[in-house]
This record gives structure tokens, C-alpha cells and sequence, in this order.
């Protein structure tokens, strides 16, 4: 299969943003966008079987490297998501979700969920790093290198860092 894309599982929230393909949205995202985002999440939680089907099953995903994913126009990508969601049968039950917490596209939410997850990822790795002492942190550093995750995404995960938090400890699988 050449291109993947996980929705919702395991380190769920966060290993959903790491390997989602798609293009960052370029807007500025804000406390509303986080909200709009963990009660979609959540929603969406007992859908992820959906979601892992698209993975590793989807005809139209396999027509996709992740590079080529990532360099369509942002409406291609929407529009091959919800190419993906009708394949599965899951594009109504999806966008009833969706439309109740007013994203524009199936890509959208992706997007932001992708810009999420990476700053949710760049914050835990801070905090993570600041506990090590020097010598394991700049091994940890030059083994796993920067998590490239937009600073003022990182800011508003901070700052919303409570909901998501309590959002990621109810839902956050350990791996098996």
C-alpha cells in the first residue's frame, strides 16, 4: 500500500496527527479550533474501525504516495478524503459529525487534527526533555530530532494544555 492514513487510534490522538498526510492548513488556529477539535475527536472514537479500513484497505488511497498526497491542491485532498469516507460507507455517519461541530471538509478536520497532534507531540517531548539531565537530553536530542511542529500551534496546545491533557488521559491507549 503506498499511502496510509490513520483517523482516530492508539496514542490515538496523537500518533493520528503524526501519520496523517496531509497538507497543514495555513490559517491561525485558536482555542475554538481546540474545542471544535477534541469534541469531534471524541465523536469520532467509536468510528475508528472506519478509519483503520481506509488505512490499509482503500483502492483509492494505494493510487497515493504520501508525497503526492501531500503535493495535491487542499480541495483534491478534500476531496479524496471523502472519496475514501463514501468507499467505506462511512460518509454520512462522518460528516453528521463534522457538520455538528462546523468543519468545512473531512480534509479539514485532518489538517487541523494533524497541526494538533504535532504540537501536542512538540510539547510532551519538551516536557519529557526538561526532566532528563543534560547528557540524556542531547543524546535524546540528536537521536530523535526536532518535532516540526508551528510554534504558535505549540503555544495553544500550551495554553489549552488542561482540556487536553484530561481529553488525552481519558482516551490514550498504552501500546500493546
Amino acid at each position: 500500500m503506498k499511502f496510509s492514513l490513520l483517523w482516530v487510534k492508539g496514542m490515538t490522538i496523537v500518533v493520528l496527527a503524526l501519520l496523517s498526510s496531509i497538507v497543514m492548513a495555513e490559517r491561525e488556529l485558536n482555542a475554538g479550533d481546540v474545542d471544535a477539535w477534541l469534541a469531534t475527536t471524541e465523536q469520532l472514537m467509536p468510528m475508528q474501525d472506519v478509519f483503520e479500513k481506509m488505512g490499509q484497505g482503500s483502492t483509492i488511497a494505494d493510487e497515493y504516495t504520501e508525497e503526492e498526497f501531500k503535493a495535491l491542491s487542499i480541495e483534491k485532498q478534500d476531496e479524496v478524503m471523502d472519496d475514501m469516507l463514501k468507499e467505506q460507507g462511512a460518509y454520512d455517519q462522518i460528516y453528521a459529525v463534522l457538520n455538528e461541530y462546523e468543519w468545512p471538509s473531512a480534509g479539514e478536520y485532518m489538517r487541523v487534527s494533524s497541526r494538533i497532534g504535532m504540537a501536542i507531540a512538540a510539547r510532551m517531548r519538551d516536557q519529557m526533555m526538561k526532566s532528563l539531565p543534560a547528557e540524556q537530553r542531547q543524546m535524546m536530542e540528536e537521536m530523535s530530532g526536532p518535532v516540526n511542529a508551528n510554534p504558535a500551534d505549540v503555544a495553544l496546545v500550551e495554553s489549552n494544555w488542561d482540556k487536553v491533557s484530561q481529553f488525552m488521559g481519558k482516551y490514550m491507549q498504552a501500546p500493546k
